[in-house]
């Protein structure tokens, strides 16, 4: 009679605890270069693929040659344009879309030459922001080299008292605008500000891992940003090109940092793509992949809008 109840014990804390486990992992390394995630033989229709992991951008794309080997149907219409990071690359459309039950949808594939320019040699597609997340938790585990989906929170990230967390935020957040409501609601953003000549400015930061920098500034407004040169200007005349002339501060993650020399974009046309992922803000910050790499192991919870990171000791 205890071994029996013994079994159903085990049985129980198996099951119920069973809902903690995690749902997927897929291992990834970081290029040669240091500046991407490769996700490593993910299996979409049969065939194994390598992925790059783009949290900044809200959609998927194929290279044509992976999309033609999974038996898609493209459009051979090659006139519409995909706009990534700024520049233009051809698009083939699917004849029908498909729904991943982790990256959700794909619809187009670009050019093979397009996608190495994009991603690098051997890889066959990017994958970013996902409606999954509605489902799953998506974690960056950098100690163990893996992308793990989640069903619900580990215990790690509520009893660890180093892990850090902030709250995820519309990038438009506080600064919205009619036009910015559609792109602002799919990235991973957290609020933070920048100290920039006698300018403090209130802003949030994107969360990119495919922004090859630590740190990228947004200009939306033109007397800002010649308040930005003006000073570096007049900084580096007087003490030479090392003086910090910006400053980072996210206090949920002990953020305090001065900084020298942060790539700066003016882009002062309000109906560019980056301008309205901000909405009316006089500035917008994507922290890249150099950002995601200080830390072991980043957790974002969709849908109660946290983020939680972690450096160890």
């Amino acid at each position: 009679m205890k071994n029996s109840f013994k079994t159903l014990l085990i049985t129980f804390l198996l099951v119920s605890t069973s809902n903690y486990a995690q749902e997927f992992c897929i291992p990834f390394h970081i290029s040669p270069n240091g500046k991407d995630i490769i996700l490593e033989g993910y299996e979409m229709k049969g065939e194994k693929l390598d992925l790059l992991y783009d949290s900044g951008t809200m959609g998927n794309l194929l290279s044509r040659s992976a999309a033609e080997q999974m038996g898609f149907a493209l459009s051979q219409d090659s006139s519409r344009f995909k706009i990534l990071d700024g520049r233009k690359f051809t698009s083939y459309y699917f004849t029908s879309f498909y729904i991943d039950p982790f990256w959700d949808l794909f619809v187009s594939a670009t050019s093979d030459s397009a996608m190495k320019e994009l991603a690098g040699e051997g890889v066959d597609g990017l994958v970013g922001f996902t409606r999954a997340l509605d489902k799953y938790m998506l974690e960056l585990d950098f100690e163990n080299s893996r992308l793990c989906f989640w069903n619900s929170i580990p215990d790690f990230y509520a009893t660890d008292k180093r892990v850090m967390s902030i709250p995820l935020v519309r990038s438009d957040y506080e600064a919205e605008i009619e036009e910015s409501r559609y792109l602002a609601r799919n990235v991973f953003s957290i609020k933070g500000t920048v100290s920039i000549a006698d300018s403090v400015v209130n802003t949030t930061f994107i969360l990119d891992s495919g922004c090859q920098r630590y740190l990228l500034y947004h200009y939306f407004d033109e007397n800002l940003f010649n308040k930005a040169i003006n000073y570096k200007k007049e900084i580096t005349e007087k003490y030479g090109n090392d003086r910090p002339t910006t400053k980072l501060s996210i206090p949920e993650l002990g953020i305090d940092s001065l900084m020298t020399s942060i790539p700066s974009t003016p882009m002062f046309d309000r109906n560019d793509l980056h301008g309205l992922c901000f909405g009316r803000r006089p500035i917008g910050c994507y922290l890249g992949v150099y950002f995601f790499r200080q830390y072991k192991k980043i957790l974002f919870d969709w849908r109660n809008k946290m983020a939680y990171f972690y450096k160890g000791d």
